[in-house]
């Protein structure tokens, strides 16, 4: 049998075999291109009706950087997989890269590559079905689907956004479904492909009847008509409002802050975990080093190995805790000049609290993984004042990404 997208794979893989140099690179923009949809996300409020801003240009580019001609690409892809020239998603030269980085990801058990290579393209297919079944959102229609239509066991309700839908979600279980599938045949990246398109359709639409009044096909569940019967019937959720008491004092409502801290701490665990090659200030390395007592080799080793997509769920526990104790209902609060004091009031001096007493177990549990993993020494060891103090080292660094992220200026006070 005919396979010339294998032949494709091997020029692939002896340019990277030529270029040491190159899986760094493609690392980096990759790396750059998620950044940046994350960074459009979080400014975002759409909700559900979010629409990508793909980054076309950037991803065609990978075709120079990896020495790859897009056409004689796309006609092997035509050739094994038999589509017709005027298929517009399978002659798709956006697709073809990034499955061909999945299966270089695959081959070479390159998660990192997986995963940002299929994000990407699963940011296409979701651009695709959302703008074919609801062009025109209205978020506040949706948010009232999402949070009142919606059966809780959709997948869409198990998630904020889009980009948690898809990075959390489709990007492991179909890596998971069909990864080693691929690696015994590229052929089967074909079905990973169709099954991103079918998985993400049928978020909107699945079990289709025929309308006899109509005469075209009608779904009966998904996401589609649920959106359109709230529309028909004007049925929306309002956005949680600042509301003041009867001294006048201002109050937020329990859904409006525990919805601002949630948005915070999922953001900046997201930012955390993507930005895989963060460079810290010297001067924040410093003050740091001054505050421990603890060396500045391992203040960076602490530092750079927070960002490890392994270490997300416990970054993302600390922070819950660190934003309750602080009282932080949005970004105002954390951009505060008195942010630093009342984490030191709240956390750092808080003795037999609950709460501070599980962060502590959690930056606990950070600091023996990454002194076993990147040290080679056992975090027992060490006393519990030591330990105390080396942990603070943590602490600081998820503060410091904390206000890197949600405030406009640079910050190196701690």
């Amino acid at each position: 049998m005919s396979n010339q997208v294998s032949v494709i794979y091997n020029e692939l893989d002896k340019n990277f075999q030529g270029n040491p140099n190159l899986r760094i690179k493609l690392h980096s923009e990759l790396s750059r291109l998620i950044s940046a949809t994350y960074s459009q996300s979080m400014d975002s409020d759409e909700g559900y009706c979010y629409k990508f801003t793909l980054p076309t240009t950037a991803v065609m580019n990978l075709f120079p950087l990896l020495q790859l001609n897009p056409e004689i690409v796309r006609k092997a892809f035509q050739n094994d997989w038999k589509f017709p020239n005027n298929a517009t998603m399978y002659n798709d030269s956006y697709y073809h890269i990034l499955l061909l980085i999945v299966y270089y990801g695959i081959k070479h058990k390159d998660v990192q590559l997986i995963n940002n290579a299929l994000f990407l393209l699963l940011q296409k297919i979701w651009n695709g079905r959302k703008y074919r079944y609801i062009k025109y959102c209205d978020k506040k229609v949706m948010n009232y689907v999402i949070s009142h239509l919606l059966n809780k066991k959709h997948n869409m309700s198990k998630f904020d956004s889009p980009l948690l839908l898809i990075k959390d979600y489709y990007v492991p279980t179909l890596i998971n479904k069909y990864g080693s599938e691929i690696l015994n045949n590229i052929l089967r990246l074909k079905q990973l492909f169709i099954q991103s398109w079918v998985r993400i359709d049928q978020l909107y639409t699945y079990n289709s009847i025929l309308d006899p009044d109509s005469g075209k096909k009608k779904a009966q569940g998904g996401l589609l008509p649920l959106y359109m019967k709230a529309k028909q019937n004007n049925l929306y959720l309002t956005t949680p409002t600042v509301m003041k008491n009867d001294d006048g004092q201002v109050e937020f409502d329990q859904y409006a802050t525990v919805h601002g801290r949630d948005k915070i701490i999922t953001s900046t665990s997201d930012f955390i975990s993507m930005n895989v090659k963060e460079q810290y200030p010297v001067e924040l390395i410093s003050n740091i080093n001054k505050n421990t007592k603890v060396s500045v080799k391992v203040i960076e080793v602490l530092l750079s190995s927070i960002h490890d997509h392994k270490f997300y769920d416990l970054i993302h526990d600390a922070f819950t805790i660190i934003l309750s104790r602080t009282n932080v209902v949005d970004k105002n609060d954390i951009c505060k000049k008195d942010f630093m004091l009342n984490v030191k009031r709240n956390i750092i001096s808080s003795k037999n609290n609950d709460s501070v007493n599980k962060l502590q177990n959690i930056l606990n549990k950070l600091c023996s993984d990454i002194f076993s993993e990147k040290l080679g020494i056992d975090f027992n060891k060490y006393g519990r004042t030591q330990q105390i103090q080396i942990t603070t080292i943590i602490l600081y660094g998820l503060i410091f990404n904390l206000k890197r992220l949600n405030c406009s200026r640079g910050v190196v006070d701690i």
